[in-house]
């Protein structure tokens, strides 16, 4: 069992927060397993309330798509992704920043928080990639507000009006920051393959869309990171 990943949504319902987690598992490549959790922030309380398997990409062809047979889905290490899964839903109570980042967003009108943990190479701990980050509706113009948002933070110096390259520089981080936030978004979503479904949107190379992602991340409009 090799935990690639975890993309994690949390909801403000009546009484709880709904969490969703997606697991990617490099044992089973392909198929994503979704745990819902019903989480009581303050008691504590943390109860699994659904699990599925899906394809991870969308949009396959009847030959592309996995057999889910009986004796796979008998194998599954859930034992093990349920540890997972209430050990980060702990996490998620009793870590207060993660908790206050989850109420801010809240706070603000969105409709959820959401947060990612990657592997590092060679590491069989999952880390925090991003603090959680108010992920807009399906909508690029609240995508663009967003990103804007985010540079502001980040540079707050920068003027996009005091000269031809500093709009420059805004609009390079803002289309960034626009990328992760498209990105993120089409992986809650469980677009298979989200960077070229950006390129196609965008009509850029997928080369161009992982070159923004990645400069995102170098001039930190990415969202917040752990360690700031």
């Amino acid at each position: 069992m090799t935990v690639e990943s975890m993309d994690i949504e949390v909801r403000q319902l009546h009484d709880h927060v709904a969490v969703q987690m997606v697991l990617l598992d490099d044992d089973y490549a392909g198929l994503r397993f979704v745990f819902e959790c019903a989480v009581l922030p303050h008691a504590h309380g943390i109860k699994v309330t659904g699990f599925r398997v899906s394809p991870a990409a969308t949009g396959q062809t009847f030959d592309d798509s996995p057999d889910l047979k009986a004796g796979l889905i008998r194998d599954l290490p859930l034992a093990g992704w349920l540890a997972i899964t209430h050990g980060m839903a702990r996490n998620m109570v009793r870590e207060p920043f993660i908790w206050r980042a989850c109420q801010e967003a809240f706070a603000e009108g969105a409709d959820f928080a959401a947060f990612s943990l990657q592997r590092a190479p060679g590491s069989a701990v999952l880390q925090m990639e991003s603090w959680p980050d108010v992920l807009p509706a399906d909508n690029p113009e609240d995508w663009h507000r967003r990103a804007v948002e985010i540079v502001q933070e980040q540079y707050p110096e920068l003027d996009p009006n005091s000269g031809k390259a500093a709009a420059r520089r805004w609009n390079g981080l803002v289309r960034y920051a626009e990328t992760v936030i498209e990105h993120r978004v089409n992986l809650l979503k469980g677009v298979g393959d989200s960077v070229k479904e950006i390129a196609e949107r965008r009509e850029v190379s997928p080369a161009t869309v992982r070159s923004w992602l990645h400069r995102a991340k170098e001039a930190g409009v990415n969202g917040r990171s752990f360690t700031n």
